[in-house]
Parts: structure tokens; C-alpha cells; sequence
């Protein structure tokens, strides 16, 4: 059985900070335990798909992303979550 690859990368806006760890999937985003299309603030919602988009669903449809973020307030962590996963894309 081959080992599953999980990456676990970071990302920091302000006093927030998200971490992401990022495997093998079928295209899940979950931030702070909540899918990513149901997270709101809107405007929130849509600084964390950005990268996503940006990426293409054919690169981010095959991963599975649980984003923690703490601290700050709720536009610093969706920010932070918005680095975390554009630093899982690109890796």
C-alpha cells in the first residue's frame, strides 16, 4: 500500500494564522469545519475561493483541504485561509 501524501502548509495575514493540510480527495474545502461554500460573511467566502478559481477545477477537484484559522478577526482569517490554500495549489 503507497503512503498517502499529505501536506500541511501555513499562511499569516495580521495577528491570524491558517493552517491547511491538503491530500488526495475529491475536491472538499472545509474551513474551520465548515464547507467553503457555505461560509459566510460573502465577502469572506469569496477571498478564500479566489485562489481556487484562479487555479482551475481540474487542479483543486482532486484534493481534499481542512483550513484552521484562529485569531484575528473574521476577514484576517479568511485571508490567512486564503494563503494557506494558495500555498497548497502551488506546492
Amino acid at each position: 500500500m503507497p503512503g498517502k501524501k499529505v501536506l500541511v502548509v501555513s499562511g499569516k495575514r495580521k495577528t491570524a494564522t491558517a493552517r491547511a493540510v491538503v491530500k488526495q480527495g475529491v475536491g472538499k474545502v472545509r474551513v474551520n469545519m465548515t464547507p467553503v461554500e457555505i461560509f459566510e460573511p460573502a465577502i469572506a467566502r469569496e477571498k478564500i475561493m479566489e485562489p481556487l478559481l484562479q487555479a482551475g477545477e481540474a487542479t483543486w477537484k482532486q484534493l481534499d483541504m481542512d483550513v484552521k484559522a484562529v485569531g484575528g478577526g473574521f476577514m484576517g482569517q479568511a485571508e490567512a485561509a486564503r494563503m494557506a490554500i494558495a500555498n497548497g495549489l502551488l506546492k
